[in-house]
């Protein structure tokens, strides 16, 4: 009998990544072609003359809403909470229509609360003059 040999085999295995990179490109490209971007918007900051003299609006009767420094309002003279200015300006502007609002803020106020009776205003499409107090 003849004797039989036996070959070790070797095997070599390779991982074909094109595939892959086909699947991680077409997906790349699916997510950057439906992303949505933000378009954000940024608050109008420019301040009135330093002249306190010069009426800032010559369009009718205006609203003064004054924050301070210790998170309280006031509407016209009238104190109130931040979150019910909106309510108050609604109300005035119901006895005087046209009326432009004035939003002046201690220097020492909360920025945010600023910002966040800026933000109501405008989303009420109310025009608004801010004011913020330097001394």
């Amino acid at each position: 009998m003849a004797r039989r040999r036996f070959h070790k085999r070797i095997y070599e295995t390779n991982v074909d990544l094109t595939p892959m990179l086909d699947i991680v490109f077409i997906m790349l490209i699916f997510f950057v072609a439906t992303a949505t971007f933000l378009n954000e918007h940024g608050l109008d900051l420019t301040q009135p003359s330093s002249d306190d003299s010069v009426a800032i609006c010559d369009c009718g009767p205006t609203i003064n809403v004054y924050l301070f420094e210790d998170g309280s309002a006031s509407v016209n003279g009238i104190k109130t909470n931040i979150r019910n200015i909106l309510s108050r300006i609604h109300a005035i502007n119901a006895d005087q229509p046209g009326s432009s609002v004035i939003l002046g803020a201690d220097k020492a106020a909360k920025h945010g609360n600023v910002v966040f009776v800026k933000v109501q205003l405008d989303a009420a499409l109310i025009n608004v003059t801010l004011k913020i107090r330097t001394q």
